[in-house]
């Protein structure tokens, strides 16, 4: 029995690359429920492989005094984390339509509509050029990203990959860690079957796709997340994240939040709060 738990404790652990995505083809709810219509576009990779994205237009669009012509604050870029796929992601912040802001949404490879295979270094080079895509498609409005769950180490690295080919308003990580490595270590270690196994995590898994530095953020106002009742990613992943970040940078440790619940909690005060963040961070661009 102890040969046979070692065995697929190991076999696990050699295929947790691919284990840490677990994505869908599943339609969930479909935004002409709640009165949206988003645009579709996809993006063609390097590896000709294309990803499927919704832009959501803001239905509170500022007007220009002298032109009258309709604009939104900022645009959103949403990294999700990494279940389901972007029609059930997308209401995580779709309620930010009605204050000024656009959002763009997009699926990993082989989440959704998306084509090829989720793998840490496929989702990484798949965001990075999602995030270029996003500034070049709307260069003169303010880039915000957010990146949630796994979507936040994911933002991570895909930033350091293309930071001199985007420029940044905010970056928001919501519920993330930066290390593939640890954390499965940490996941290990909460059970005794696989507390044993620990060591491999260091082995079998790398974080050749995790950052690998921070100084480029530099200048970039920076907001963690962080929900002191997350079982999933514990407080003290966003803890730590927020002291290797440079300046500028502001944690939020929510007391009554799980798991990406941040703007569901405290009659959802949160989303007033970060209306405000946003609006100061954009000013400092």
């Amino acid at each position: 029995m102890r040969n046979y738990i070692l065995i697929l404790s190991l076999l696990w652990l050699t295929s947790c690359s691919s284990l840490l995505y677990y994505p869908t083809p599943d339609y969930y709810y479909p935004p002409h429920r709640f009165g949206l219509k988003p645009q579709e576009y996809w993006i063609t990779l390097n590896s000709q492989k294309k990803i499927f994205s919704w832009y959501f237009k803001t239905t509170n669009p500022l007007v220009d005094k002298k032109t009258k012509s309709e604009k939104s604050k900022g645009l959103i870029v949403f990294l999700h984390g990494n279940g389901e796929n972007i029609s059930s992601h997308y209401l995580q912040l779709s309620w930010i339509l009605d204050d000024g802001y656009d959002l763009f949404i997009f699926d990993y490879p082989g989440y959704g509509l998306s084509e090829g295979d989720p793998k840490t270094d496929t989702v990484v080079a798949a965001s990075s050029e999602a995030l270029k895509w996003a500034y070049q498609f709307n260069e003169k409005k303010p880039l915000i990203i957010y990146g949630q769950s796994m979507g936040g180490i994911t933002a991570l690295k895909a930033i350091e990959n293309c930071q001199d080919q985007i420029k940044i308003a905010a970056l928001i990580l919501d519920g993330t860690f930066y290390s593939y490595q640890k954390i499965a270590r940490e996941k290990l270690s909460e059970h005794w079957l696989t507390w044993v196994l620990q060591p491999f995590a260091y082995i079998l898994l790398s974080d050749e796709y995790a950052p690998q530095n921070y100084e480029h953020l530099k200048g970039i106002p920076k907001l963690v997340i962080v929900g002191l009742r997350d079982t999933l990613v514990p407080p003290h992943w966003g803890q730590e994240l927020y002291n290797k970040l440079p300046d500028q940078k502001t944690i939020w440790e929510q007391p009554y939040a799980k798991h990406t619940e941040t703007f569901w909690t405290e009659d959802k005060m949160y989303r007033i709060k970060f209306l405000n963040y946003l609006d100061q961070a954009l000013i400092k661009n």
